[in-house]
Parts: C-alpha cells; sequence; structure tokens
C-alpha cells in the first residue's frame, strides 16, 4: 500500500476527530454560557461542570493538533502482520494515536506492547506476541 496515501488517510482522520472536538467543545461553550451562574443559583453546578468539560475539550484538542503535527512529519511505517489464519495490517504511529482503526488498517501506537514488539523489524522477521507466531508481511 502506498505510504503517502496511508499518511493522507491517517491525516485526513485526525482532522475529522479534532472537528468533532471543535463542535463539541463550542457546544459545551454555549451550554455553559445559557447556565445560571452562581449568583443566580447557588444549587445549580451546571455551569461549572460545563465550564470543566470546555477546559478538557480545549486540551484535546491541543493534543489533536500536536498528533497531527506529527502525521504531517512522520514516514508511515506501514506492515501487515501474517498468523496462521489471520493477516493484521497496521501502521505504526506515535503515542496517543493508537487504538483507532482507519478502514482495516490498525493504528497501532509504538508504546503499546504490540507496537514495541514491531518497532524496529522488517519484513520477513518473525514475532511472537500473546502466544502467537506473527510473520511482518
Amino acid at each position: 500500500m502506498d505510504k503517502q496515501v496511508i499518511k493522507q488517510k491517517l491525516i485526513s482522520y485526525l482532522l475529522v476527530q479534532k472537528d468533532l472536538l471543535v463542535r463539541s467543545r463550542d457546544q459545551a461553550k454555549a451550554a455553559r454560557d445559557s447556565a445560571p451562574s452562581a449568583m443566580e443559583s447557588h444549587s445549580d453546578t451546571t455551569r461549572s461542570e460545563k465550564e470543566k468539560l470546555v477546559t478538557a475539550l480545549d486540551r484535546d484538542i491541543l493534543a489533536m493538533d500536536g498528533y497531527i503535527k506529527s502525521a504531517q512529519k512522520m514516514d508511515p511505517k506501514y506492515m501487515e502482520l501474517i498468523g496462521d489464519d489471520s493477516v493484521m495490517k497496521v501502521l505504526l504511529v506515535p503515542a496517543g494515536i493508537g487504538g483507532k482503526k482507519i478502514d482495516d488498517i490498525i493504528l497501532l501506537g509504538l508504546n503499546s506492547p504490540l507496537g514495541q514488539a514491531v518497532a524496529g523489524k522488517q519484513t520477513g522477521d518473525m514475532i511472537q506476541f500473546n502466544g502467537r507466531k506473527w510473520k511482518i508481511g
């Protein structure tokens, strides 16, 4: 599979995820701004809860920006792990991006146990993971 196509799919996926975060943050801001303040209602905590949500989403958006920059700079490492009865298509990605799937390609974080097992391996190498043998194709 073409590395640039994979890289573009990853960047597009991350941009969509960022857009979802931005929209969620904007909705949380609107809900926060329309909630009663502490002066208006001493028992209603909606405003402070929404403020915490906005802060968390802002942090996630900032992290996503970092992931997008990393993806733009990375040289994609795509591989197929061939087992006895299955083939797993993986793309090694920086920590924080892994655990997702784009089409039939698993985003495999370098910090994950499997990511560490395949890092530095080449086509034809064998690895053993969770009691199974895999050939890197």
